[in-house]
């Protein structure tokens, strides 16, 4: 019996699992930049293969989200803040 605090085999065997699956889903989704859907259902079956990590899933896709709407809206404040250079 392990002492208590310490992770099981198991437990390093799931993090070891998960760490390597949210590294290639974070490859993937980074790749998803226009409707590809090759690409979404390579996603979409990752996904269900390891619903047990449907948490680490959830959030590589909100991370993605989160960097792409940060970087859209610093895009529409750079062009509202661009001065005129021609009337």
């Amino acid at each position: 019996m392990d002492p208590p605090g310490q992770k099981t085999s198991s437990e390093f065997e799931k993090d070891f699992k998960e760490k390597n699956l949210k590294t290639k889903y974070q490859k993937m989704v980074r790749n998803l930049t226009f409707s590809n859907e090759t690409l979404i259902v390579k996603l979409t079956n990752l996904a269900a293969e390891n619903k047990e990590c449907a948490e680490c899933i959830v959030d590589c896709i909100d991370e993605q989200l989160e960097n792409v709407c940060t970087y859209r809206y610093s895009i529409s404040i750079l062009k509202f803040r661009r001065p005129k250079l021609y009337d």
